[in-house]
Formats: C-alpha cells, sequence, structure tokens
C-alpha cells in the first residue's frame, strides 16, 4: 500500500515537467506557425489558426485573431472555408450565423470532389472513411441548416455576386 502511495508520488513531478515541456512547444508553434502565416503559408494560417481557437495554459482563446486567419486561409483553401461554416454553425465562441455558414460551405464547394472511383462508397458511407471530403460534407451542411427554397437562393445569389466581384 505504501509503495503505491510512493509511485503516485513520483509520478506528479514528471507531469508537472510534462506539462511545462509541452506548454514551451506550444509557445516555439505558436511563433512559428504564425510566422509562416504571415509569409502566407495557408496551411500555417489554418494550423495557428486552431491553436489561437484553443489558447495555452497562459493565454486565453483569442478568436478574432483566429477567425482572421481562417479567412485569409479561406481564399485559398476549402478546407480553411469548411472549418469556417462549422465554426458559424457551432461553436462555443462564435454566434451562430447562418448566412456566414452558407457562405463559407458554399465556398468550400468551389473545390471539386478529389475522391475518385472510391466516391460512391466513401460518400455513402459504406466503408470507413480515409479522409474527409470537403465538397460531400459541406453539400450536407448546407442540407443541415434547414434553410428554405428563398433563403438559398437569396444566399446563393450573394455569394455569386461575391464571387464575380472577386475574380
Amino acid at each position: 500500500m505504501n509503495r503505491s502511495n510512493d509511485s503516485i508520488t513520483d509520478s506528479q513531478p514528471k507531469s508537472k515537467s510534462l506539462g511545462k515541456c509541452l506548454q514551451k512547444h506550444l509557445n516555439k508553434w505558436m511563433k512559428e506557425y504564425k510566422t509562416q502565416a504571415e509569409e502566407g503559408n495557408t496551411e500555417a494560417m489554418i494550423i495557428y489558426s486552431k491553436l489561437l481557437r484553443r489558447g495555452m495554459k497562459n493565454q486565453p482563446p483569442d478568436i478574432p485573431h483566429a477567425l482572421y486567419w481562417l479567412r485569409k486561409a479561406a481564399r485559398t483553401s476549402s478546407l480553411a472555408a469548411f472549418q469556417l461554416g462549422k465554426i458559424y454553425i457551432k461553436d462555443k465562441y462564435v454566434d451562430m450565423d447562418l448566412d456566414k455558414a452558407y457562405f463559407y460551405f458554399r465556398l468550400a464547394l468551389t473545390d471539386s470532389c478529389d475522391c475518385g472511383d472510391m466516391a460512391d462508397l466513401l460518400h455513402s458511407h459504406r466503408i470507413s472513411e480515409v479522409h474527409s471530403c470537403i465538397y460531400n460534407d459541406s453539400q450536407e451542411y448546407i442540407k443541415q441548416l434547414g434553410l428554405s427554397d428563398f433563403e438559398i437562393k437569396r444566399l446563393e445569389d450573394r455569394f455569386l455576386l461575391w464571387r464575380k466581384s472577386s475574380s
């Protein structure tokens, strides 16, 4: 009995040192991903945004900056657009906004499905998903938004106007 109490006590300092090590690496990663994001690396923008949304031990989540970097990444990444769509329908820090959710899911649809010959099996969930199909998942989320035909037409028209003006 006494021996097991000693092992619990012995593991606590290791746990604290592991936490410090992780915190040190998180700080380093934050700096590195921020630098790469500022240099225009889309993947770094997505990862940096995720780190900002989670916050760190001594730093609360920075939602405005996280959204800024994810929006910037969404200009060239369907993954970033898809993540923004999900944020605008279910996130504890961001108010639900179905118009924005639709916009970003629709933006994610501008890249076509690259599932190839396995598309039917993957999309119908007849085989375990090897990857997430952003194209298919975005279509599913748009259906789940519960928008009327009128609302979808209105949002689609706005999206197409934006698309035309941004090209």
